[in-house]
């Protein structure tokens, strides 16, 4: 693992990408709080413990949940 990827704040793992929080972020256009709330209640992504302070979210875990949001705005 390169350190321009932990830099990023991605973290490439089996052919998986866990994502630090400033990137769900980014991608989910949502609060830390709110997503710490969301996951706390099983409506979005749980975060993994990666080291004792560092936790990330797998990012087709993210993704989906992005993807079922979208399906959800357009059928409405």
């Amino acid at each position: 693992m390169t350190s321009e990827a932990i830099q990023a704040g991605r973290i490439a793992s089996k052919g998986r990408v866990l994502m630090r929080l400033p990137d769900v972020m980014a991608a989910c256009g949502m609060s830390r709080s709110l997503i710490y709330k969301l996951a706390k209640d099983h409506r979005f992504p749980r975060p993994i413990r990666v080291a004792a302070r560092v936790s990330a979210w797998n990012s087709e875990e993210v993704q989906a949940w992005i993807d079922a949001r979208c399906d959800e705005g357009r059928a409405a």
